[in-house]
């Protein structure tokens, strides 16, 4: 064989695994992209990126879910709902998210929830809603509906926190230092909205930058005296003699007592922001479907 055949014959390979080696090298990059696409985490929900009408389910949609319970906040985040819910102080330093008041009875618990470890809370039952979890918000008998797992403030983070706004209700300063305590080991202070009738706990989230909504009595106070505070947001009732002038002002105004889909939507074209229920389907029906 020439000098010039054994030249080609050495050649031909290179030309022939070139191609190859490629196209291998795209499918790998192929892959590679379409693994990271699998893997991406979604952006994490913030306050500022929240839409009108926004809907905040109180007690975590107490009306047709067990209150406050692990399985309603995982629903509030299926058909993108705001988990509104309650915020007690146990025994041992723990927040739980309960009601302060009905608590005890919810959970079926031999005593109050100040009385109550964070084991006994977690090792206990809440009872059934008193409708059935039905997206039309059609009620149905209790008997229904299933109890729920009782979580903490902290788990709730933890679990939920990536994937919704939560808005929760903190009743005094004793609670709201260790409400303050998980958000920010959370590193998600953008992602929460804390409600409360007491002014001192909504300049402490002010202080914080964290987002505040005055649930108390509107009556007591103006538009102007909470957008002085910072504090930025506001429960109203649908049928208060005061609504237009919360309607008018600068303040995000979240109706509460809102009966149905078009009542929210009025509201909404008059300057709402939101809506808080305890069941959320009634008023903003989920375009997830469910079957």
């Amino acid at each position: 064989m020439s000098d010039a055949e054994q030249s080609d014959a050495a050649e031909q390979p290179r030309r022939f695994y070139a191609p190859l080696i490629a196209g291998a090298i795209v499918l790998v990059a192929v892959i590679a992209l379409v693994i990271a696409n699998a893997v991406r985490q979604p952006e994490a929900l913030t306050v500022d990126a929240l839409q009108s009408p926004a809907v905040g389910a109180l007690g975590a949609g107490e009306d047709i879910y067990p209150a406050n319970s692990a399985e309603a906040i995982e629903e509030n985040v299926k058909f993108g709902y705001l988990p509104a819910v309650a915020t007690a102080l146990l025994s041992d330093g723990t927040v739980a998210l309960a009601d302060p008041e009905t608590g005890q009875e919810d959970l079926g618990l031999e005593k109050p929830l100040e009385q109550t470890d964070a084991a006994a809370f977690t090792a206990a039952r809440i009872a059934p809603a008193p409708l059935s979890a039905d997206p039309e918000g059609e009620a149905e008998e209790a008997e229904t509906t299933r109890d729920g797992t009782p979580i903490t403030w902290e788990q709730a983070l933890m679990e939920y926190g990536d994937a919704t706004v939560f808005m929760p209700e903190v009743a005094s300063a004793q609670v709201m230092g260790p409400v303050l305590e998980a958000i920010e080991a959370g590193g998600r202070p953008e992602g929460v909205i804390i409600r409360s009738s007491d002014l001192e706990v909504l300049r402490t989230a002010v202080d914080r930058d964290i987002a505040a909504l005055y649930s108390g009595d509107v009556t007591a106070v103006t538009p102007g005296a909470l957008l002085e505070a910072g504090v930025g947001m506001a429960a109203v009732p649908a049928d208060s003699d005061e609504l237009d002038t919360w309607l008018g002002s600068e303040v995000k105004m979240w109706a509460t007592g809102v009966e149905s889909e078009g009542a929210l939507a009025d509201l909404a074209e008059r300057g709402a922001f939101g809506a808080l229920s305890a069941n959320p389907f009634a008023i903003q029906p989920s375009n997830v479907k469910t079957d």
